[in-house]
């Protein structure tokens, strides 16, 4: 039987998660989004003692070193880690729908300083490739910044 060198490349892409359902030029969409637009970074990515960005854990999660200066009901104080196909523990179905409509698969709002995002739907599917195409942080936190709000 005769394999064929897009039927291997086709196996490698299914059995590591890279690639799936990927349109081309989606990944770099969805990096300039990320990286550029929304700047996920500044809350998402742990600060060094100095306090630059960790960038051996970009979007993994971090303390937020700033608040509020008057009093804003359900303050985070993490931003949760957002790279990785596992992150947050959502489908990526659940991701693109929370970028659409800012709500979250159990039906909540993201807390503050997290603003309620409605991105269209090819924004949030790049959004999406791109963030699951992260390799997953050493230790995943999920931390108290989305889901928490009271339902709507």
């Amino acid at each position: 039987m005769r394999t064929t060198l897009a039927t291997v490349i086709a196996a490698m892409l299914i059995t590591t998660g890279a690639g799936a359902a990927e349109k081309p030029g989606q990944l770099a969409h969805g990096r300039y989004l990320v990286e550029n637009v929304g700047m996920c970074g500044d809350c998402h990515t742990p600060r060094g003692a100095m306090g630059q960005p960790d960038l051996q854990h970009p979007l993994g999660g971090a303390t937020l070193d700033f608040r509020p200066t008057v009093p804003v009901p359900a303050w985070a104080e993490m931003a949760p880690s957002i790279a990785g196909p596992k992150a947050l523990g959502w489908t990526r179905a659940q991701m693109v729908k929370f970028l659409e409509t800012g709500v979250t698969p159990d039906g909540r709002e993201s807390l503050p300083p997290m603003p309620r995002i409605r991105l269209k739907r090819q924004d949030a599917e790049a959004v999406a490739a791109y963030l699951s195409s992260l390799p997953a942080p050493m230790a995943v936190t999920k931390a108290s910044a989305v889901g928490q709000a009271p339902k709507p």
